[in-house]
């Protein structure tokens, strides 16, 4: 079975000196990533990377930001890769509120 990688580049801008931020990321609502947004340098990302199997269904990501008071963080580039070759794929990602919806075909 084929399988594709979602790569998430997170970025942040902390706010609070004494605390980091957190994040969550779920997929299909469901909790998958939990973790402290670490970097110290602001021009440091964090990539996150979630494996799909490719089932013909559609499928959705979001990433919550669980202390806003601590910093804010966004989603950078979204890139899609075939799991065993580690080529790009050209999915569409669609964006809105925050949710990333895309449908992994079976290649």
């Amino acid at each position: 079975m084929s399988y594709t990688v979602v790569c998430l580049d997170l970025y942040c801008k902390k706010t609070n000196k004494d605390a980091d931020p957190s994040y969550r990321v779920f997929v299909d609502d469901q909790l998958v990533i939990e973790r402290i947004y670490w970097p110290k340098t602001p021009d440091f990302i964090i990539q996150e990377h979630i494996t799909f199997n490719e089932d013909n269904q559609s499928h959705a990501i979001r990433v919550k930001n669980i202390f806003h008071e601590r910093g804010k963080i966004r989603v950078g580039n979204i890139a899609c890769f075939d799991g065993d070759t580690k080529k790009p794929l050209d999915i569409n990602v669609d964006t809105q509120n925050g949710m990333y919806s895309f449908t992994l075909l079976k290649r």
